[in-house]
């Protein structure tokens, strides 16, 4: 989740992110946001690049945001320019809020967090069904063993995404 807002991972209380982050049974794997206030122009750009403000931005791949480098669904960003982890969010924005040459740029660097695994790689993608029938999750579910069950979960797929 990336709470594109003001104090949303302040460190001086139990924040909303952290809050999210421990509800039990429920939550988020990670969360990105601003431990201190937080400012509409270099919010914007942090979000979608470094252009005009609009409540319509244009995609360009001159300026790309944390949500173009996160998610890479426009056409034409270069493989090398996409963020694959959680812990590559808050640097996909803050280059855009540098790119801006906003005076705050240095105070985005020190105030967005993420809280959770940074090594985590979340898999952002067009839904599509996996190929698991209900005989192969009765079959698991019958196993005794948790080491083979481990091993079998274990196995690797193939990722659409190109690294």
């Amino acid at each position: 989740m990336i709470g594109n807002c003001c104090s949303s991972v302040d460190f001086q209380n139990n924040s909303f992110g952290e809050e999210i982050l421990r509800a039990t049974g429920k939550g988020a794997i990670g969360y990105v946001g601003g431990s201190a206030n937080t400012y509409w122009d270099e919010d914007f750009w942090w979000a979608v690049g470094f252009k005009s403000i609009s409540a319509n931005p244009v995609f360009a791949n001159t300026s790309l945001g944390a949500f173009d480098r996160i998610i890479h669904s426009q056409p034409g960003i270069a493989i090398n320019d996409w963020h694959t982890t959680q812990g590559e969010a808050p640097m996909a924005g803050n280059l855009a809020v540098t790119q801006s040459g906003s005076n705050l740029s240095h105070y985005y660097w020190e105030i967005y967090h993420l809280m959770g695994d940074p090594s985590l790689s979340v898999f952002i993608h067009n839904r599509q069904i996996f190929g698991l029938t209900i005989r192969l999750l009765s079959h698991l579910a019958k196993l005794r063993s948790t080491s083979t069950l481990c091993h079998l979960l274990m196995l690797p797929f193939q990722s659409t995404i190109p690294y």
